[in-house]
């Protein structure tokens, strides 16, 4: 039961991180004077960056420990997250 939640809340904070940054982007905009066409880029790097390395992760979480997988993943974002802020 432990586990259920502790992967549905890290599914729930994933989803909150995929889909801030549209909520975000007229106060980033704002705050750091870029246009219209850089913010569009980092949203669609965003993306792709999604988008090409699922299929690896799938392949590994099918090969290897999944509880590793799902640790690294959590800390590799939660340091991404760590470091990003201001």
């Amino acid at each position: 039961m432990l586990a259920l939640l502790l992967l549905t809340a890290l599914n729930f904070l994933n989803y909150i991180d995929r889909y801030i940054l549209p909520a975000v982007q007229p106060l980033v905009k704002k705050e750091f004077g870029v246009s219209d066409s850089a913010l569009g880029t980092v949203a669609m790097l965003f993306v792709v960056f999604y988008m090409c390395s699922a299929p690896g992760i799938g392949y590994l979480a099918d090969r290897k420990s999944r509880k590793l997988i799902i640790t690294i993943g959590a800390l590799v974002w939660s340091a991404a997250t760590h470091f990003s802020r201001r």
